[in-house]
């Protein structure tokens, strides 16, 4: 990865980053599933939200890191960072699409199926303790 993308995220210089994703031939060789990951374990959640909102960005994706092949939303609740969960579900990431990601996944026999399956609850659980907790905020008394 270039090093001024690993400038960015660790300064979570998100205007420099979207900056650099506005030319075509450099975003060319940059594996936005892997940085938007990268930014979720630096805690870049300026530069994570550039990411997910880039138009070639496909939310759904699953993409494999550190030994699990998961959408996005799932490898944010497999490292627990709560904050970039809410990220993504504030930007329409829905844990059930997710879910039919994972399911297309458990179909490559060379990914351990009972990983997808804990992962991929995990990430619906959380999705609907956030909704519901969203909604007892929301509700006039």
């Amino acid at each position: 990865m270039c090093d001024n993308l690993v400038d960015y995220l660790t300064a979570d210089d998100a205007s420099s980053l979207r900056q650099f994703l506005t030319d075509e031939t450099a975003i060319a060789s940059v594996d936005l599933h892997s940085l938007a990951y990268q930014a979720i374990t630096i805690g870049s959640y300026q530069c994570l939200d550039a990411i997910v909102n880039h138009d070639t960005f496909d939310a759904y994706a699953p993409f494999t890191t550190e030994g699990s092949h998961l959408p996005l939303l799932h490898h944010a609740i497999r490292l627990g960072d709560l904050h970039a969960c809410k990220l993504l579900l504030e930007n329409g990431f829905h844990p059930l699409v997710c879910s039919g990601a994972c399911q297309t996944a458990m179909q490559d026999k060379s990914v351990g199926v009972d990983d997808i399956c804990e992962d991929c609850e995990d990430a619906v659980h959380y999705a609907l303790h956030y909704a519901c907790a969203s909604n007892r905020r929301n509700t006039v008394a």
